[in-house]
């Protein structure tokens, strides 16, 4: 089955809604933790640990960073507090994560953990402080959670609905990551 992408665009946007999103993180150790968690989500070689399948917000939960991810009762739940979750990190290896309505879940977080390296370094510019000889991030990240106009952002809603702005000051560019869900069954 083929999806479609609709030609025109959105048309004018009447009204939105945003949020600024913290982008502070320059090290992909903040994810060592799913490793040393209790119970472990990870293994040392990276396989996730599987658990019984269950489903939150109408996504599959097979493993344990799903469920961590997803599942608010869920024995890891704590392991990243709220100030953490917000960050622009998390939430790119958690989109990358949970996928789509068709996705093949991956058996090793390394492949997760790759591709939201990728995706993050893509979207934000940094810096090396002269000052303080550390790197910073440079960009302003926003998330537009609402826009209606000839047609919505999001046609139907979903926890893996997003739409993130990174504006590069520097070079006066802004970067755009969007993903608006759609059933395929």
């Amino acid at each position: 089955m083929a999806c479609e992408v609709p030609a025109e665009p959105l048309g004018d946007v009447a009204d939105f809604d945003f949020e600024a999103v913290p982008a502070t993180l320059t090290s992909m150790e903040f994810f060592d933790r799913l490793e040393t968690a209790d119970p472990p989500i990870t293994r040392k070689e990276g396989t996730i640990f599987k658990c019984f399948e269950n489903f939150v917000n109408g996504i599959q939960i097979s493993d344990l960073l799903r469920d961590m991810l997803l599942n608010e009762e869920s024995e890891n739940a704590a392991l990243y507090g709220e100030e953490e979750r917000a960050q622009l990190l998390f939430l790119v290896l958690k989109h990358l994560s949970l996928g789509g309505a068709m996705c093949q879940f991956e058996d090793k977080v390394t492949a997760y953990l790759t591709c939201a390296k990728r995706c993050y370094k893509e979207l934000l510019t940094v810096f090396k402080n002269q000052k303080t000889e550390q790197i910073e991030v440079g960009s302003a990240v926003y998330r537009v959670t609402r826009a209606s106009g000839a047609r919505d952002l999001f046609p139907s809603e979903s926890e893996q609905n997003f739409c993130y702005l990174a504006f590069d000051p520097f070079r006066r560019v802004c970067k755009v990551w969007y993903h608006a869900s759609a059933d395929y069954w």
